[in-house]
């Protein structure tokens, strides 16, 4: 089972083990080419502009992960299994990963003189620490916590939950959510709290009390798909319509005020959006459709969020998953 396409109850504690982790930042980018040249714009330039950017290219079973580094040169590295589906990377050095069966697996720091190691996320009985399968697995800003959304999407009763993991001090915890999520991936509005798309609208998770409240009116109303930066001054949304990405101030998007700082146009199927850390940069990912390639095109807010570099994903790289290193 691939991880979907983007197209209250008491919580429940649970233990979890991840072997030999040591909780630091990775990112990973996948098998993609280096036609990277938007008009105008320098080598220098779009190396800045993609210093950091890991891309996970391609289809479930034929992906490809590399990572960008500080001269905007691509390096492969090694998959944490041939499933997976998902990718994010966390400020303390490390990647996590979501694969198609539902499991997760960690990465330890990603360094250019070696690839990394992954280990896999699980409970004492080696099974999967949640009974739902698990999708779009999202570190916290602070780096020690992830979120990923437990349910079975196209289940006619779904039950959806965010499921909570601290690998530090080896917890996890299961918040149920009323709505029924949509297959687009968590975001966290600041360390405490989690933005879910659902049928309803945005579920706004307080993970310190599992309270959930779903904002229906305003900015927040028809979002599809949404990413928050991690030092949380701005948000990228998608609307339903997949038309454009806006983006906006983080707590005016929030409190439904305040018009988009930009819109960005767009020129196929919407696959990822993914702010970087100061949001400072944009990365956004197009299918490629039925046959054709796909694209991962990054914007800066330096030059007003117009495009800074254009890459575009080979082969089989017609989706792609993306995210940036700290």
């Amino acid at each position: 089972m691939a991880i979907p396409r983007f197209a209250a109850h008491r919580a429940r504690s649970h233990r979890f083990a991840v072997t030999g982790l040591a909780c630091l930042i990775v990112l990973g980018v996948a098998g993609c080419g280096d036609d990277k040249g938007s008009a105008g714009a320098s080598a220098g330039a779009e190396a800045a502009a993609t210093s950091g950017l890991v891309i996970l290219a391609g289809e479930v079973g034929a992906a490809t992960l590399t990572a960008y580094d500080a001269a905007g040169s691509p390096r492969p590295l090694a998959m944490p299994g041939t499933q997976t589906a998902w990718i994010s990377a966390g400020r303390r050095g490390t990647l996590l990963s979501t694969a198609s069966d539902g499991t997760l697996r960690v990465s330890n720091t990603v360094r250019t003189d070696r690839q990394p190691t992954w280990t896999r996320v699980a409970g004492p009985d080696e099974k999967p620490p949640a009974d739902a399968p698990l999708y779009f697995a999202e570190w916290a800003p602070s780096g020690d916590r992830f979120a990923a959304l437990a349910t079975s999407f196209g289940d006619p009763t779904p039950h959806a939950s965010l499921f909570l993991v601290n690998p530090i001090v080896a917890t996890s915890l299961i918040i149920p959510i009323a709505a029924v999520p949509l297959p687009a991936p968590p975001s966290w509005v600041d360390d405490d709290r989690v933005a879910v798309v659902t049928t309803l609208g945005v579920t706004v998770v307080d993970t310190r009390t599992g309270d959930a409240a779903a904002v229906l009116t305003g900015p927040l109303s028809d979002a599809a798909l949404v990413d928050v930066a991690a030092d949380g001054s701005r948000v990228a949304l998608v609307h339903h319509d997949g038309r454009a990405i806006e983006i906006r101030g983080r707590d005016e998007w929030l409190s439904c005020s305040g018009q988009p700082e930009a819109t960005i146009s767009a020129e196929g199927t919407i696959g990822a959006v993914t702010l970087d850390r100061r949001a400072e940069r944009l990365a956004v990912a197009w299918d490629g459709g039925t046959g054709g390639p796909g694209t991962v095109v990054v914007f800066t807010r330096a030059t007003g969020w117009r495009e800074a570099a254009r890459i575009r994903l080979e082969g089989n790289g017609s989706r792609a998953a993306v995210a940036w290193l700290p």
